[in-house]
Order: C-alpha cells, then structure tokens, then sequence
C-alpha cells in the first residue's frame, strides 16, 4: 500500500501537490472548507517568476504582452521577453485542476473545516499531511505559530470593477505611489484587466518600522480610482487583506508539510505567490518520497530554487526605498528602453541589480513541474 496523504485546501497549491502525489501513486485525500475556487481575493495574474509552470490548461484569460509601470512617466516593459505572465479566471482554472485531480483518484471533501480536533485527528490517520490553508494556516493556529505571519507582510486591498479597459490590450498596469514614506515601500497600484470591462485593480504597501499599519489603505485605493478616471467604476466586489513576505523559520511540524501561503511564500515585492505554491505543493510530495531526509531538507530546497528570484526582489526593494521617486524612474526607463547603452549606463551605477537580474533571467526553468 502506498502512503496515505491529506491535503488541507484546495487552493493552487493544495491541488497541484495532490495530482502530484496522485501521480506517484500516494493516497490522497483533500479538505477544502468551501467551494473549490469560491472566495478568491486575488489580482488573478500567475506570474511564473522561476520558469517553472506549464500554460495553464483551463480559466487563461490571456497571456500579458505588457506591463505599464508609472512612476513619473509610464514605462512599457515587454515581460513576454522574460517570463510567462498569464491573467486568469482562478475560479475556472481551479475547478478544472479539482476534476484533474479526482480523475487520478483524490478525494475531495468540500465543505469541511479542519480545526485542531480534526487535524490532530487527520495526524494520526494518515503519513503525512501538506497544509495549504493559506495564512494564517490550521497548523499554525493548532500549533500556536500564526503571528510569524505578520513578521513581514504587506497589506492589500482590492475592487472588482465594470469599467471601460479597452485601451488596455494584453496589457496591464502598475503604479508607484510616491507621497509614502519609505518604510512601507513597496507601495503600489495594480490594474489588471479580465477583459475589456472588467478589472481587478487594488493597493498594496509594507508594513512599516512602527509594525503598524498606519496608512488609509481604502483612502489610497480611492485616490487610484480618481487618478485613472475610474472613480464613476461600478464596484463588482471588493476583498483584501494581509500578504506574509517572508518564509516562516518551520515549515516542518511533525508529519506537517507548510505549501504555498501557509508558507509564507508570496513575494515581498508585488505579493504574488500562485507560482511558489504550485511549486511547493509539488516540492513537497517530493520531499515526501525522499522520506526523512528529504523532509528535513525542505525548506533549504525551496530557498535554492528561489535563491536568484529572492535576491533580486530585495535589491529592488532596497532600490524603492533608498533611492529618490525621480532616480528610481530613472531606473525603470533603463530596464524597459530597448537602447542597450541606456541600460548599460544606469547599470553600472547599480551594479549590484544588474548582476541578480542577469543571473535571474539567465537561470534555466527546472523540470521540477
């Protein structure tokens, strides 16, 4: 008989791991709370930051050609050069990685909570268990651990909205907001649209030095709105809240793998983290197979594979938050403009970020997925 695992949430990285663990021929079974792809808040972008993922099979949008990044002026940057950037329908493409899963003998328990009860429960019954609850996790309320998810963190806030987006084609749109202080850089807007009605367009700043959230998130999201004529935008929904940006110090607590956001593995610069819990998911039913050894090895894995990705974010949050508004424009004409000696010119006065995005672009996708 081969092993038994459960898999709480159904989320990217919840299910990636069961197909993953389906495939090696584990018996799996998956806890989803609700609905598998209900009650998504999300900007809906996979941003496939390593290399790593396949074009998904279900709910893509469309591929971004482009991003608009405005600072003082807008900058194009054709990310279709670099990495797959796909805008998505979470909900479709979730439930399309649900009926995957179940066609390779999962089971999905819709509609089932897991609290300490239950999962001291699930600990027993099964070998091993991969949470991908999300933040803050059943296992770090069970085990007392959910304030390391407000360590370092970021806080969202985001509206659905009907409005027109059509001068917006494969493309979508990032703003620095430049009247923050500092210490809560990465500040920035987002508008991403679905198709040419509909977007999801939102804020996002760090928590600052006081360890506080002191700044009006909604209050700035509403500021967004008036600057880019969509304050008259019908609002659809509207969701948020807090993002971890730091890999908690365990993601190992007894036969407890942590995936995905449970994790802490979202980007401390944009808070995207669909790729990373795809690739733990599928990381861990790795480790798994690999037996103890492999378990403890887990963490330090991942830090390996995003080594180049981690590096680079740090540097350009360094760059955010050091640099003035007008020099860190500078630097976003210099990585968009297709004039080799511009980009030189203000690379060698950054020498450092040159070298980590060289070595990040450079790094070859792994067959890991």
């Amino acid at each position: 008989m081969g092993l038994r695992l459960a898999i709480i949430g159904g989320g990217p990285g919840g299910l990636y791991g069961a197909i993953a663990a389906a495939r090696q021929g584990m018996e799996v079974v998956l806890f989803e709370k609700g609905e598998i792809g209900d009650h998504i808040v999300c900007g809906e972008c996979i941003f496939d930051s390593l290399g790593l993922l396949e074009k998904p099979e279900a709910g893509l949008l469309y591929k971004v050609e482009a991003i608009l990044l405005e600072a003082q002026g807008v900058h194009r940057l054709a990310i279709r050069d670099y990495r797959n950037l796909w805008m998505m329908d979470r909900r479709a493409w979730q439930r399309h990685l649900a009926i995957k899963a179940e066609n390779l003998g999962v089971v999905i328990h819709r509609g089932e909570k897991i609290g300490a009860d239950k999962l001291s429960e699930i600990k027993t019954n099964y070998d091993w268990i991969l949470d991908a609850s999300g933040a803050p996790s059943v296992t770090s309320r069970a085990y007392g651990f959910s304030r390391e998810y407000q360590r370092e963190c970021l806080l969202a806030h985001q509206y659905v909205l009907e409005g027109d987006f059509s001068h917006l084609q494969q493309t979508i749109k990032v703003g620095f907001i430049s009247h923050i202080k500092p210490e809560y850089l990465p500040g920035y807007y987002w508008i991403f649209p679905r198709d040419e009605q509909t977007a999801n367009v939102g804020v996002v700043y760090a928590r600052g030095a006081d360890r506080q959230f002191t700044l009006d998130i909604r209050g700035l999201l509403h500021e967004v709105l008036e600057r880019e004529s969509l304050g008259e935008a019908t609002v659809l929904r509207k969701g948020g809240g807090l993002i971890p940006a730091c890999i908690l110090p365990d993601l190992v607590h007894e036969n407890i793998l942590l995936v995905g956001d449970a994790a802490g593995l979202t980007s401390p610069l944009h808070g995207g983290g669909i790729d990373l819990a795809c690739m733990s998911g599928v990381l861990a039913v790795e480790t798994i197979m690999k037996g103890k050894q492999g378990v403890a090895a887990y963490r330090d894995n991942l830090l390996a594979l995003m080594k180049n990705k981690t590096t680079l974010e740090a540097l350009i949050i360094k760059k955010m938050r050091h640099l003035s508004f007008g020099d860190f424009d500078d630097l976003l004409h210099a990585a968009t403009v297709r004039k080799p000696w511009i980009r030189m010119k203000v690379g060698l006065r950054h020498p450092e970020l040159l070298i980590a995005a060289w070595r990040w672009l450079r790094k070859k996708p792994s067959d890991l997925l």
